[in-house]
Parts: structure tokens; sequence; C-alpha cells
């Protein structure tokens, strides 16, 4: 019997090799202090197999786990004869093929023809050298594992990390998707389908008229000219004097105004509130027709600060935008409320 094995500590590799005679087999291993000084072979297991007669023999670097029965049976595997070896994910290839066998053997002849005898002189030394050395290497496997423990206890204070943020957008991306919902249904709710009702229209001219010309002298709301709001098909206008404003394309313009900055929004897109709101702005001051009712091209010019001027009366442009964004949620409608209370005309 031969058995080659890098590695050899007590009971595993005992009951192995000590289920054969001493005259039957032949124990082929590696001699090494730092392999005695660090556990992973035991001086003890060989001095036990020396003393009971064991040839055993030294052979350089070896890694291979093999037992072979020549012309009988061979393995080959994973599994050191050690303590681990059992406890580890270990595999193992076993054969009585005779044609195996025979290139297992064929392939372990120049590693055995290479190989030194390991005595008892060679383990006595190993065994009175070894003690500084093994405390030596005690001490470097402590700070080792101390090391290790800190890089592992960072990596996982990473690992944590990294995922309370990924759970912190997976929250922020569905609160996100909640608002951005919320934010349309409150639009198709005022506009079913992009369509405007007079009632809605009536609500923004009651809102944003201003009466410039008051017996008082002050400037008061205009909203008794919701009254005159007219239209077809939700194109609804309000005449003053030679204009009118198209406040149904004011409101639907506006509206998909909004939806466009919800849609970028929601996709975590960089957002500019001063650009929408001077969109929003333009979408309301260019909704005016002139006489013979075709839309001006371009924007109104009798503008005021925020008022488009009709004689004495004037559509408030921030009140307008201010309607529009009445009632969305908040995270959406703050930052464009705040540019659009601080802007001046257009």
């Amino acid at each position: 019997m031969v058995i080659c094995s890098p590695y050899l500590t007590p009971r595993t590799a005992l009951s192995v090799i000590q289920a054969s005679s001493p005259e039957r087999c032949e124990i082929y291993t590696r001699f090494s202090i730092e392999d005695f000084a660090s556990g992973a072979s035991s001086l003890p297991v060989l001095k036990s197999i020396l003393q009971d007669g064991y040839a055993v023999f030294e052979v350089q670097a070896l890694h291979a786990k093999i037992l072979l029965a020549s012309k009988q049976f061979a393995s080959i595997g994973s599994q050191n004869m050690t303590a681990r070896g059992v406890r580890n994910r270990e595999a193992t290839y076993c054969t009585e093929d005779a044609a195996e066998v025979a290139h297992v053997e064929q392939m372990l002849e120049p590693w055995l023809d290479s190989a030194t005898p390991i005595t008892e002189a060679m383990v006595e030394d190993a065994l009175r050298l070894l003690p500084p050395v093994k405390k030596a290497f005690r001490a470097a496997q402590s700070a080792a594992a101390e090391m290790e423990a800190e890089i592992r206890a960072a990596e996982a204070e990473r690992l944590e990390t990294t995922k309370r943020e990924l759970n912190r957008r997976n929250e922020k991306t569905r609160s996100r998707h909640l608002a951005a919902k919320m934010a349309r249904k409150i639009i198709d709710a005022q506009a079913p389908n992009g369509q405007i009702s007079r009632e809605l229209a009536q609500s923004f001219i009651r809102r944003s008229t201003f009466w410039h010309s008051h017996s008082s002298g002050h400037i008061v709301s205009g909203r008794g000219h919701a009254k005159r709001v007219y239209g077809v098909a939700g194109d609804w206008k309000v005449d003053f004097g030679a204009n009118s404003f198209l406040v149904g394309r004011a409101i639907r313009r506006c509206f998909r105004t909004v939806e466009e900055y919800i849609d970028k929004w929601e996709a975590g897109q960089p957002q500019d509130a001063s650009e929408t709101v001077r969109q929003l702005r333009r979408d309301v001051n260019g909704a005016v027709a002139g006489y013979d009712g075709v839309e001006l091209s371009g924007y109104y010019s009798s503008l005021s600060g925020n008022d488009m001027m009709f004689g004495t009366t004037s559509i408030d442009i921030k009140f307008f935008v201010r309607v529009v964004l009445e009632g969305l949620p908040e995270e959406i409608s703050a930052p464009l409320r705040d540019v659009n209370e601080a802007q001046v005309g257009i």
C-alpha cells in the first residue's frame, strides 16, 4: 500500500495507516517546519508511525492525496489525512480498473524515486527546535486572525451601508412613483383625457383675473368675468375688449408642461424648476387671440409685471400658475411654487 498525503494529524492518519501492516505500507508526505508550527501536520504522528516500523518518506512540494494498492485499487482526491480533511467539502475518485490503477502507479513512480526517508532523528530535532517557532507562528496567526476579523467587519459595514443606501434609494424611488402617480391622477381628475370643462375654466378666471380701475382705487378681483367664459368642445375663452384670453388652451398647455416635469422627476432626471415655471408662464401668456379670433403668434406683449393687461383688466400669470400647481404632491409642487412666487413676468 502506498499512501500519499501532504499532511498527517492524529486519529485520521493513524486510523488509515494502522489498517495496514508496516511491512505492506509506505507513507509519503511533506516534512515542513511551517506545517508543523501551524498545526497543518503533526510531528507526534510521524514519531508514532516511525516507532511502529512504518517507512516514511518526504516528497518535496507534495500536494496530491493518493492511496494505491498495486494492481488492485487507487484513489485520487483532495482529502488529506487530517481532521479538517474529514470535515471539509472534499472529493475523491476511486477505481479498481486495472488500466487506471496502472496509470496512477506509473504517474507516481518518478515521485517515489525522488523521495527521501524521514528518520526518527529528524523528527526529534524538529520537536526540540519547534516550540519557539510554534509560539511565534501562533502569535502571527493571532495577529492575522485579528486583522482578518477587522477586514471582514469593515467589509460587513460597507455591505450594510450599501444595503441601507440601496434601501433608501428604493424607498425614494417608490415614493417618487407614488407621488407621480398621485399627481397624474389629480391632473386627470381635473382634465379627463385632456378635456377642460367650462367649470374648470371659470375657476381659473375667477382666481386669476383682476380689475385695475375700481372706484376704491385698489386692484380688486375680477371674478365676475368667470360668467363670461364661452366656447365649444372645451376650447374656452373670455373676451377682454378686442382680445380674447384662451383660458382652455392655457390650462391644457400648463398641464402638459407639468406632466413632462413629473415624468422626468419620477425618472430621477435633473430638473430645472425655473425653466419649467418660465414655460408655464409662457403657456399662459401665449394663449391670446386677436379681434379676428386667431391666436397671436409669439407672446402677448402688454405685460406689466405678472399682469397681462387687457385695458383695465388683467390676467395675473402668477395666480394662474399657482392654481395649476394647487393640490399636487408637495415634493413635486414645492420647487415650482417657490420659483413662481418669486418670479416676475415671463
